[in-house]
């Protein structure tokens, strides 16, 4: 188990090389997209578990998936139709139709489906 100071650290590294432009850069905010996609993926699933229950750890989980999704918008640029066919894949979503836009609103529809019911 990563510590808190062991996460923000390697986030913030990820974020310091994701600014580069740079192939490296550009593999860092495709990396940070993908896993804020599935950390997002993960407390979705547990928000899913927790439906009906008012509880503190449904307003955290969902207070911290609102954050990441946030701060995932701005790498969806840069992610090239190849990471998000391989994305789709592993979550077993249909990556063989659609232009680039919409294989992407395909995988992130898993997340934002979960606003328009709270």
């Amino acid at each position: 188990m990563v510590s808190q100071a062991d996460e923000e650290i390697m986030n913030a590294n990820l974020a310091r090389m994701a600014n580069d432009n740079t192939s490296l850069g550009r593999m860092s905010r495709v990396m940070a997209y993908s896993m804020k996609i599935n950390e997002m993926k993960e407390l979705t699933n547990k928000l899913q578990a927790w439906v009906g229950l008012v509880n503190y750890h449904f307003l955290d989980a969902e207070k911290k998936l609102r954050k990441l999704r946030n701060e995932a918008r701005p790498y969806e640029e840069e992610m090239d139709e190849t990471a998000i066919e391989g994305l789709l894949d592993c979550r077993g979503l249909d990556s063989t139709t659609g232009t680039k836009n919409e294989k992407l609103q395909r995988l992130l529809y898993q997340v934002d489906y979960f606003y328009n019911d709270h």
